[in-house]
């Protein structure tokens, strides 16, 4: 936007709701929290803004170059000044030079501490009731960090100031499904989560086109979905938005936990990227084990999982039988459309449905005749095809 040059400047700090036209707080969107107070009248000329700090942080006061302790004025050139008054027992009053060459890491560009003087301007002054401090010949171009302590603030002049409104947009993304999500019955994923937008700067913001919100699979660079965030947004407003997009997850052989992200887009700001985190994301299939435990019961909690790639040992004896366990452990319903065996193994089951967390017990019995017995037993699913493990009894003769 383009500069307003005044010449006198003055700025009186009578809005309490906003920091002044051109006035930056570093790396903060408004009057620093615990360290700006903005008092709306009783000040040299009506309003004025209080700062009042811990005494213990005043004892690092002058090597402490707190960014966001810094108030930074517009450009400014020539005779500077500003009207103090304290309002505790250690008042300080410290002048940094700053500079637009360099920028902070931030989301926009902001004047950086360049050079400070470490000289308190109000040491050995007396400031019990409004003072004015000047500082003479200030180079054009300048931004000045007034930092202060025990102070109160009004009335800041300058001969000449560059006065740009300057647009700044915070933007937050959170993540409100968690970092696991189950696939819908049409196998696509619904991602919920929040937008929060801050017009923290001197114009308002919007309102000629919506704000574009993608959400990116960061390892594919595939767009999931998309949705918009429409209207205008007047300086000094928050607003907060929930979205629940759906759309197809693209997948890589190799990876597991997939990150995500949210870009916000608009003609007006910077592209700004929120994280979702990582997410797993778990499609609606069955997921069948066969598992069996001691006891024989489908209450107890120790079940073990068998080994598709070893034999299951059926028992030995005359007879021998073992009752073992098919559990869902998927989101979507396990539906079982023929149970078959070789070997002479038998078993009481042939079709039956699980929903998901459901178990069932398969009781599998040897065939007659002494002899090692060795064959499969093969679990034809819907979705997944067949699921086969081995099977092995020793059968003696009976006694």
């Amino acid at each position: 936007m383009a500069a307003e040059v005044q010449s006198p400047y003055t700025e009186q700090f009578e809005n309490p709701s906003f920091r002044p036209v051109g006035w930056k707080n570093i790396l903060s969107s408004s009057y620093s929290p615990g360290t700006y107070t903005v008092c709306g009248e009783g000040g040299h000329s009506g309003g004025y803004i209080s700062v009042k700090q811990y005494s213990s942080y005043f004892s690092s006061y002058y090597k402490n170059y707190s960014y966001s302790d810094l108030l930074a004025t517009p450009k400014v050139s020539g005779e500077v000044s500003i009207w103090v008054r304290k309002n505790g027992t250690e008042p300080a009053l410290t002048f940094y030079k700053l500079s637009d060459q360099n920028t902070v890491p931030s989301s926009y560009s902001a004047p950086v501490l360049v050079e400070g003087t470490e000289i308190n301007m109000v040491e050995g002054v007396n400031v019990d009731s409004w003072t004015k401090i000047t500082v003479p010949g200030v180079a054009d171009g300048t931004y000045i960090g007034i930092r202060a302590h025990d102070l109160d603030l009004d009335e800041f002049t300058a001969t000449t100031a560059d006065v740009t409104p300057f647009k700044l947009l915070y933007c937050k993304v959170d993540n409100q499904s968690g970092t696991t999500i189950n696939a819908n019955p049409d196998n696509t994923y619904t991602i919920n989560f929040k937008v929060t937008m801050e017009n923290a700067g001197d114009v308002d913001f919007g309102g000629i086109a919506p704000v574009t919100v993608e959400v990116i699979n960061n390892v594919t660079q595939s767009t999931f979905g998309s949705g918009e965030v429409t209207g205008s947004l007047p300086r000094g407003v928050k607003i907060e938005k929930e979205f629940s997009i759906t759309g197809t997850h693209v997948t890589t052989d190799d990876v597991k936990a997939y990150s995500y992200s949210v870009v916000l887009s608009h003609p007006d700001m910077s592209s700004f990227n929120g994280s979702l985190g990582s997410i797993i994301f778990v499609p609606y299939l069955p997921a069948p084990k066969f598992m069996y435990n001691e006891g024989n019961d489908a209450n107890q909690n120790n079940f073990t999982d068998v080994d598709a790639t070893e034999f299951i040992t059926i028992g030995s004896g005359a007879s021998p039988s073992r009752t073992l366990w098919m559990w869902n452990s998927g989101i979507a319903e396990m539906e079982v459309t023929s149970t078959t065996l070789s070997g002479g193994f038998v078993a009481d089951v042939n079709a039956f449905s699980l929903a998901p967390g459901e178990k069932k017990a398969v009781r599998i019995s040897a065939a007659s005749g002494a002899g090692l017995k060795e064959g499969v037993v093969t679990f034809t699913e819907k979705n997944l095809g067949d699921i086969t493990y081995g099977l092995q009894a020793l059968v003696t003769e009976a006694g």
